[in-house]
């Protein structure tokens, strides 16, 4: 008898005591005793039945080796053979079938898997009128298998990583050989295998890792679409994909992408021009507009109309507070009832949504909380905020510093606020490549899919060999 067989089991036995839902099936055949070690919940019990256990029962006096069972007698997708117990109890956790022979030294395993999954559904964030509607889910395979379904490419490489000590997560970088830079696909492979960490959850866990400086930007951004990370790959860029998570990081990212939508691409050019000139507008308007109007109410009333200044005068008169409290304070109910309405279910976050605008707005107007005209300011700033989701956090956090400086110093403050946050902007690199590509580059205005679209054929511009890395 070999002594593979009792090491591995006992070990085995004792590394996941007080487990319930780990099996050992004991086969007893002519030659000695064969055993699985797999946990019910994640194999499919057909599988193992027929493609396992039958062919094992009948194992004949020939086959002396671990080689000889895994080519003749095995009928398993995928087969391997375990080195180290420790080996063996990651490849159990993992969800495949260890198998140890009396007879034989090596030890085997199996892929005979089967997760309860998510079906591959509609996206619910990156919402397109037109074009695909397939979203990524949480296993991995299914999203590679959406990724290989657009680009049919044997230039398409994957590379895979094992990351967290005791999560013991799949990460994969996904990315085009002749088409990417090399030194990219470095940087990206090199900051991942750095990782230092216990456990993975999510691809945020991984988009932590690129970030430089300190910044409310998003730096990494991620997409649920298949269509729109395989574009980005076709642009040179990297894809990094983590086995239970249905959002897969792109990087680099740039700023200008987060005002270009997944049916940008599916819709008249012309139209699309014009909507995204209303995101950058709107972009503009939710920083402007609160520092803006504080300015001006504060220390620069003589500059507006003599009726304007005096309805303003008139609907602050019963506020007992000043302009930047007012303001700061709808701003903050603003906040709250944006992130009261996202933790809710859809119905009741609606439902709020409609009492917060319409009762206590109101209400707070006839208390003489706040007055008419910050009422207006506040509505536009909310609906411009809502039409750039993906900026709207950094946006209201800059806004709060534009409003404070505006404030202290009038349309002065204002300025400076706008000029320290261009600033930010361009300092600003998301994994070597300016953040504002290709804003400040010879190809700014040339671009064929920066604010204007361009025909499909011709959208070449935003390859990441034109970035410039620095």
């Amino acid at each position: 008898m070999d002594v593979n067989y009792y090491v591995y089991l006992g070990y085995i036995k004792v590394t996941l005591a007080n487990q319930f839902d780990v099996v050992y099936r004991d086969i007893d055949t002519v030659r000695g005793k064969i055993t699985l070690i797999f946990i019910e919940d994640l194999i499919d019990g057909t599988r193992i039945s027929n493609y396992i256990i039958r062919p094992l029962q009948g194992i004949g006096d020939n086959l002396n080796n671990g080689e000889d069972i895994r080519r003749t007698i095995l009928k398993s997708t995928e087969t391997a053979t375990i080195t180290t117990p420790d080996s063996g109890i990651t490849n159990i956790l993992a969800g495949n079938v260890i198998i140890l022979f009396e007879f034989i030294p090596e030890v085997l395993s199996c892929d005979v898997k089967k997760f309860s999954k998510r079906p591959v559904q509609d996206a619910k964030i990156d919402v397109a009128a037109q074009g695909p509607q397939e979203a990524f889910n949480e296993v991995l395979l299914d999203n590679i298998c959406l990724l290989r379904r657009r680009i049919k490419n044997p230039n398409l490489k994957l590379e895979r990583f094992i990351i967290g000590r005791s999560s013991q997560t799949t990460v994969v970088v996904i990315y085009m050989e002749g088409v990417t830079p090399p030194e990219l696909v470095s940087y990206i492979r090199k900051k991942i295998s750095a990782m230092d960490i216990d456990f993975i959850l999510d691809v945020s866990y991984i988009g932590e890792q690129f970030k430089e400086g300190y910044t409310f930007f998003d730096t990494l951004s991620g997409s649920e679409r298949p269509d729109t990370v395989a574009s980005r790959l076709f642009e040179g860029r990297v894809a990094v994909l983590v086995d239970g998570t249905p959002f897969v990081l792109t990087a680099p990212t740039f700023f200008m992408e987060f005002f270009q939508a997944a049916d940008d691409y599916y819709l008249n050019k012309y139209v699309v021009g014009f909507t995204r000139m209303i995101r950058v507008g709107s972009l503009f308007v939710s920083l402007m507009l609160p520092g803006l109007y504080v300015a001006i109410a504060t220390n620069h009333l003589n500059l507006l109309p003599t009726t304007i200044a005096f309805t303003i005068a008139m609907s602050r008169a019963t506020v007992p507070f000043p302009m930047i409290a007012e303001v700061l304070l709808m701003l903050m109910f603003f906040e709250l009832t944006q992130k009261a309405g996202k933790r809710l279910p859809a119905q009741i976050g609606q439902s709020l949504s409609i009492v917060s605008a319409l009762i206590l707005g109101q209400s707070a107007i006839n208390a003489g909380l706040t007055s008419d005209s910050t009422v207006v300011i506040m509505g536009i700033y909310a609906i411009t905020s809502f039409i750039n989701p993906q900026v709207s956090s950094a946006s209201s956090m800059w806004s709060v510093f534009v409003i404070i400086l505006s404030a202290i110093s009038g349309m002065h403050g204002f300025f400076v606020g706008l000029i320290v946050m261009a600033a930010h902007l361009t300092s600003l690199k998301s994994c070597g490549y300016p953040y504002i590509f290709p804003i400040g580059t010879a190809t700014t205005f040339s671009s064929t899919d920066f604010f204007l679209r361009s025909d499909l054929g011709s959208i070449s511009s935003m390859l990441i060999k034109k970035g410039g890395k620095s």
